[in-house]
């Protein structure tokens, strides 16, 4: 009788391992995207101590974060992410308009398209 409830444990306490290990490899997508503009946001401010290349970089990498997440936008770290960047540029005389943030918009499907099967 001892041996069958040691059994029942050692088997309660591998199912219970197996349900911990499958519930810690959950995740959402949408937490990933913010730890992500976390940091960005992180990254950007040291930025003004950067140098114009790495400004540059950033700049890169960061919009081409938006344009593959938009939902970034709505992120309450996204606009400080800016103007970091932004504030950043001014210090190191560089151009605003060459580090704006630009959404390409497909417009590929904007008319009225007929598929026939």
């Amino acid at each position: 009788m001892n041996n069958h409830f040691r059994y029942l444990s050692l088997k309660g306490i591998f199912l219970l391992f197996i349900a911990i290990m499958a519930f810690s490899f959950v995740s959402c997508e949408k937490d990933i995207n913010y730890s992500q503009m976390f940091m960005f946001y992180e990254e950007s401010e040291d930025l003004p101590d950067a140098s114009v290349d790495s400004i540059k970089s950033f700049n890169t990498k960061f919009s081409g974060y938006v344009i593959n997440h938009p939902e970034s936008r709505q992120d309450d770290l996204f606009e400080p992410t800016v103007e970091n960047v932004r504030h950043a540029a001014e210090l190191k005389g560089l151009n605003l308009a060459d580090l704006s943030i630009n959404i390409v918009i497909d417009t590929t499907w904007d008319r009225d398209t007929t598929i026939y099967y």
